[in-house]
Formats: C-alpha cells, sequence, structure tokens
C-alpha cells in the first residue's frame, strides 16, 4: 500500500488542530466518533496486511502531516516501510523530489517482492534507504 499525503481521517483534516485537542481532552470517544465518520482510515489501517509505505510533504497545508504521523504508528504492527518526509507542500513531492521519490518508490516495490517471496518484513533493500535527497 502506498500512501501519499494520506488522511488519518476526514475530521482530522477538516476539523482545526486547536478544536482537535480540546475535543480530545473532553473526550477521546468523542474523537473517535469523529474519526469514524468520514474516511475512518486511522481506525482501519492497523488491519492492513501487506507492506505500508507512506510520503507526505512537512508543509502540506491541506493534509497536514500530523494525519501521517499518526498512521504510520498505527501500522507498526504490518510490514511497515520507513516512510519518506520531505519539504514539500500537498501534491508537489514528486515534482519536488522527482529523483528521490522514484528511488524510494522502487526501494519500496522491492522490499514488497521480498517480504511476498520471504514471507518475511525485512528487507535486503535497506541499503537503497541511504539515498541523497536533491531538490
Amino acid at each position: 500500500m502506498f500512501l501519499i499525503s494520506p488522511l488519518a481521517s476526514g475530521a482530522r483534516c477538516i476539523i482545526p488542530p486547536s478544536t482537535l485537542k480540546t475535543i480530545k481532552a473532553v473526550s477521546s470517544m468523542c474523537l473517535n466518533q469523529l474519526d469514524n465518520m468520514f474516511a475512518p482510515n486511522l481506525n482501519i489501517i492497523s488491519l492492513v496486511q501487506c507492506p505500508v509505505f507512506i510520503t507526505h510533504g512537512i508543509t502540506d497545508n491541506v493534509v497536514p502531516i500530523a494525519n501521517s504521523y499518526l498512521l504510520e504508528e498505527r501500522c507498526m504492527q504490518c510490514k511497515s516501510f520507513l516512510p519518506m518526509w520531505v519539504d514539500a507542500g500537498h501534491n508537489d513531492i514528486e515534482a519536488r523530489y522527482t529523483k528521490y521519490f522514484l528511488e524510494r518508490t522502487h526501494a519500496f516495490f522491492l522490499h514488497c517482492l521480498n517480504v511476498r517471496s520471504n514471507n518475511q518484513s525485512k528487507s535486503d533493500y535497506t541499503n537503497l534507504l541511504d539515498l541523497e535527497i536533491e531538490s
């Protein structure tokens, strides 16, 4: 599964972070209900059985990167792949970091093939993660 600037939930994207903090302080059950209303990705990501690669721009002002941090935290149980956080906004990662994006995508696909053929979560392609970011 390849997630680019993903939503943790619809609520976490449309409700301002300060309001979310207030809701969470009052009732985590209320926040969970809001998460379930639209795009409940945060509540179902732990069910994923395949490798997951998340990439997100740290200056994304459409979908805050906190969404990706939450999803990555929840998918620790699945065969997750080292996420890619870059200095980019919303939907410009591929344009600004083309070479790095393609190299990491290639490494992820190799990781998926390795997981599939060996039925394990660790990859022999970790050396490909030591790539330099070029703008």
